[in-house]
């Protein structure tokens, strides 16, 4: 073989190394930015020491319990229907739902019909 096409193949052999390098390093810049639009905050990357305490509460001690004239558990007032309420409602829909209509007895019976259980107050 002849020098000059060793020289040839060594230049071309560096080019390779350089022009592989520099794909590496653009692929690890690019994850690195996909990643930190994935994550931004790098949550990966920090270590989680919070604790989460859990507050072990017996189902049956405050289930229904009325104090000062709220149901604790749903927040409603004590009243005329308030546990057909509470044992009808509650378990599909929030009480949040009840209270946040503020209807009377009066215009309950029209929204209770697409209801499962629209037996309260008598109708």
């Amino acid at each position: 073989m002849n020098p000059q096409h060793n020289e040839f193949r060594d230049s071309v052999k560096k080019i390779y190394q350089a022009l592989v390098l520099v794909f590496v390093a653009v692929s690890l810049v690019a994850c690195f930015l996909v990643y930190g639009m994935i994550d931004p905050g790098f949550s990966a990357f920090r270590q989680n020491n919070s604790v989460v305490d859990y507050t072990v509460v017996d189902e049956d001690e405050n289930w229904d319990k009325i104090e000062n004239g709220i149901h604790l558990r749903t927040g409603l007032i004590e009243g005329v229907g308030l546990m057909e309420t509470v044992n009808n409602c509650t378990n599909c829909h929030s009480a949040k739902l009840v209270t946040q209509n503020r209807m009377d007895a009066a215009r309950w019976p029209r929204p209770l019909t697409g209801c499962k259980k629209p037996k309260i107050y008598g109708t």
